[in-house]
This record gives C-alpha cells, structure tokens and sequence, in this order.
C-alpha cells in the first residue's frame, strides 16, 4: 500500500518533471533514449504512464543524461524524500564539480569568484549612481 502511494506521487509528478526537463533541452524521447542508454521503448513506457516505477539503474541513466545528480533524480521520482530547491541545486552543483579535474575545479572558482566581483561592482556603481545627498540648509 505504501509502495502505491509512492508510484501514484512519483506517475505524475515524475513524469511532468521529465517532460518539463526534455522541454528545456528540446530533447524528443529518442534523443533522451539514447543520451540516457535506455530504450525508446523504455522511455516511452515512462512517459506514456505504462510504467510508474522506474527502476534505479534507468533514473541513474537519466540523471546522467541531463548531467544531475542521482540523488536530485531520485526525489523527483519519489523514491527519496523531497528537499527544498536549495539542497537539489546543491546536489546537482556537487555532482558537476566532482566530474572535474583539480586544475578546472581551480579554473571554475577563478570563474565564479570573478562573476562575484563584477556584480558587486555593477551593484556598487548602481549604488553611487543613485545616491543623493541630503540638501543642507
């Protein structure tokens, strides 16, 4: 019963997820079939509600497709407990930068750290721009 529940969440829930994921990248159902190494005919099942329970290996597949963490994959298919957006975008972020070597680890926190310092520069400057003094009589 238990088990029931958990497929009715994630059959829909799952599914519009995925849709909502191929959507962004334009991806058809054979496209993500075969970025994911399941079948056309897998894929399909998932999508068309034949199948509601997506085995382990198959969401592993498809989080390697969209290059997201398993875990993130996991909850929006309701075998893991759902966390707020923060703790997913975390996960996701966490499993990239361990897919990297030291030296473009070190290149993207150069990256990163310099993105920082330009938009606090614009935010300063936005500041200043503002900034009206107060008229002494």
């Amino acid at each position: 019963m238990f088990y029931d529940k958990i497929s009715t969440t994630m059959d829909s829930k799952f599914i519009d997820w995925l849709l909502a994921e191929m959507n962004k990248r334009e991806w058809s159902q054979a496209e993500l079939a075969r970025a994911s190494g399941l079948t056309r005919q897998s894929v399909s099942d998932y999508i068309n509600r034949r199948r509601t329970n997506p085995e382990p290996d198959a969401l592993t597949a498809i989080a390697h497709a969209f290059k997201i963490s398993p875990i993130t994959i996991f909850r929006k298919a309701g075998l893991l407990p759902s966390e707020g957006g923060e703790q997913a975008s975390f996960e996701d972020w966490k499993h990239l930068l361990n897919q990297l070597t030291p030296d473009e680890e070190e290149e993207m926190r150069q990256i990163i750290e310099m993105k920082i310092e330009r938009r606090q520069k614009a935010e300063q400057a936005a500041r200043a721009k503002n900034f009206k003094p107060k008229k002494t009589e």
